[in-house]
């Protein structure tokens, strides 16, 4: 039986359009297991909300030439470039999930928002120098290497390493 691909296209496009919010966000839900493999709790699933999930999702629309689809990935842009917290770097958890605060900026939320936002709009802050300063230098094994978390010290040019 030969699959037609663009009723699933419409299908998934419509679905997209239809759960992304307000706000621009794609809900996302993660679910619990115990270390039996069993689902944990009473439903097994949260929300998670994250500009992360909404800039894979976002990208992969990007490419897909439908106007739905552009609306959709303008609507996540906006999210994105509202999520930015300061120095033009991203945390994993949006600003209104409960764990936003708990967690400093990292280098793949910041990296793959940046390229999204580069890709989409044109317009993106320049935190390259940023990343990179977040290399690692001091030991061996990791020499080289990018820590995910982006530390105060690099950040203010000096000074602890406390996350921001």
């Amino acid at each position: 039986m030969p699959i037609n691909n663009a009723a699933s296209v419409d299908s998934a496009l419509s679905y997209l359009e239809s759960v992304q919010l307000a706000s621009g966000q794609f809900p996302m839900e993660f679910t619990v297991r115990d270390h039996d493999g069993r689902v944990a709790g009473q439903s097994g699933t949260h929300p998670e909300k994250s500009p992360f999930c909404t800039a894979y999702i976002a990208g992969s629309l990007a490419w897909c030439d439908d106007e739905r689809a552009r609306r959709m990935v303008t609507k996540a842009a906006a999210f994105l470039e509202r999520e930015k917290v300061r120095s033009g770097l991203w945390r994993y958890w949006s600003k209104d999930a409960p764990l936003h605060s708990q967690i400093p900026p990292d280098v793949d939320d910041t990296a793959c928002i940046s390229e999204l936002l580069r890709r989409v709009t044109g317009r993106c802050p320049d935190n390259a120098h940023l990343l990179v300063a977040n290399r690692s230098r001091d030991d061996c094994s990791t020499r080289g290497s990018f820590p995910v978390y982006l530390l105060h010290s690099i950040l203010s040019g000096g000074g602890s390493c406390s996350p921001i």
